[in-house]
């Protein structure tokens, strides 16, 4: 309770020096819990809900609060008020009865219901949510550090599975529906409050973790052959990343498409990007990947997007030396040099910038060419200049000190900088911060 309480203050501290001025920014506040109550309209293809949301305030005067925008039609209310809320430039404003000052508590009921065709993907008796999960739930899918623990319930007809964040609590029967109870401790990034829902069948994955499976869309022989190695792979994370997998189960969700969306404690994974595995046992990327980021992105979440490289660039490594622990050194290589490669198309088309870059993207491929790729070699010159020993031992100070919080570049720095007992500011100058000067 108290590692909890000092994380908590941590990210309040870090959300609070982020903010604009006091009283003037819808978004300075902090989310300290979700609880959440969903149920999916199979016919019509919506998704119907109340949603509460308590928060502290960050500032004083704060009369107003926002999150992403969505199609659904909500109506906020808090002490039995309804709340005034409505949709500007993008984002959902709900005003508030009263202005809180800076520590001030509140919590928020929102009912809502409608379309979700950004956040939702229905088939005909299943349903799960991709990266855009704001668009399904209210919540700020602009502020992946505002972090905050989960509770949700899953309204399902009779017969049909669901996975959602955290642990099964319990599933309560009524006449022709399901209430699944799920639970998630860890603070949690608002874009990872995925779930899934439908007439899929369960497959235990052996290992020394029973509850390790996969709610598969196949069938049992096909599900077991394809995610094999995901016990395998999950232990060497937890060997380079110093922290045990500390849940009861990890689930990944087999569903029809490319689709690769990591969430909490599970991951949505697409036959075509995996169905390849059971022919050719190294084209295994997308489990490695998806799995890497229930430490890197889920556990350590980068503060803001201009960070993104901080989740998806380690996932991309990670994958890498997964790579070349499971299929060899070749395989490595092979993985840095397609990074490399998406990094040169950026150059050939006159762009790079540093890694943390704060500035507006011209596209979103050249965003991901510097989270995905630069990162990546920016991560294999660390291995490689400093050696593996000193290497690993960075990766897993950084992974262990920052645990279930937020992170941003200088503690990576800083944890190199122990690491290596040296001076590292020109080379983070150089790669991650464009030369400018860092607090440190």
């Amino acid at each position: 309770m108290r590692r909890q309480t000092l994380a908590a203050a941590a990210v309040v501290a870090l959300l609070s020096a982020s903010q604009a001025r006091a009283g003037d920014d819808t978004r300075a506040f902090h989310v300290l819990a979700y609880e959440i109550e969903l149920r999916p309209d199979f016919g019509a293809k919506t998704v119907s809900g109340v949603e509460r949301i308590r928060f502290v305030s960050l500032a004083d005067g704060l009369s107003m609060v926002s999150f992403s925008a969505n199609s659904l039609a909500v109506t906020a209310s808090s002490r039995d008020a309804i709340l005034p809320n409505e949709t500007v430039d993008g984002r959902r404003l709900i005003h508030l009865g009263k202005p809180l000052r800076k520590g001030g508590e509140e919590t928020l009921t929102l009912s809502f219901k409608g379309p979700a065709p950004k956040g939702l993907v229905f088939g005909d008796d299943t349903v799960y949510a991709n990266y855009f999960t704001c668009d399904a739930v209210i919540c700020d899918e602009d502020r992946p550090g505002d972090k905050a623990p989960v509770d949700m319930r899953v309204i399902v007809p009779t017969g049909m599975e669901v996975v959602a964040p955290g642990r099964l609590l319990g599933r309560e029967r009524h006449h022709e529906t399901v209430t699944w109870r799920w639970h998630e401790p860890r603070p949690t990034s608002p874009h990872l409050i995925g779930f899934a829902a439908g007439r899929f069948a369960r497959t235990a994955l052996p290992g020394r973790n029973p509850g390790l499976v996969v709610l598969a869309g196949a069938r049992a022989e096909q599900a077991a052959a394809m995610f094999a190695d995901t016990r395998r792979t999950l232990e060497f994370f937890e060997e380079k990343s110093g922290v045990r997998y500390d849940a009861a189960a990890y689930t990944q969700v087999l569903v029809v498409g490319d689709e690769a969306q990591e969430a909490a404690r599970h991951s949505i994974i697409g036959a075509e990007e995996i169905g390849a595995v059971p022919k050719d046992p190294t084209e295994d990327w997308v489990i490695a990947h998806e799995l890497s980021h229930q430490w890197w992105g889920n556990s350590l979440t980068c503060a803001d997007w201009s960070e993104l490289w901080l989740n998806e660039g380690f996932a991309v490594f990670m994958t890498a030396a997964w790579k070349e622990h499971r299929w060899g050194r070749a395989a490595y290589d092979h993985e840095i040099e397609l990074a490399n490669k998406r990094w040169a198309k950026a150059k050939e088309k006159g762009f790079d910038v540093p890694l943390s870059w704060k500035g507006k993207y011209p596209s979103l491929g050249l965003k991901r060419a510097m989270a995905y790729g630069k990162s990546v070699v920016f991560l294999d010159k660390l291995r490689t200049d400093f050696g593996d020993k000193v290497f690993w031992r960075a990766i897993k100070s950084y992974t262990r000190a920052h645990k279930n919080s937020v992170v941003t570049a200088i503690d990576l720095q800083k944890a190199f900088e122990a690491a290596t007992n040296r001076n590292l500011s020109a080379l983070f100058a150089e790669w991650v911060f464009g030369g400018e000067k860092q607090e440190n």
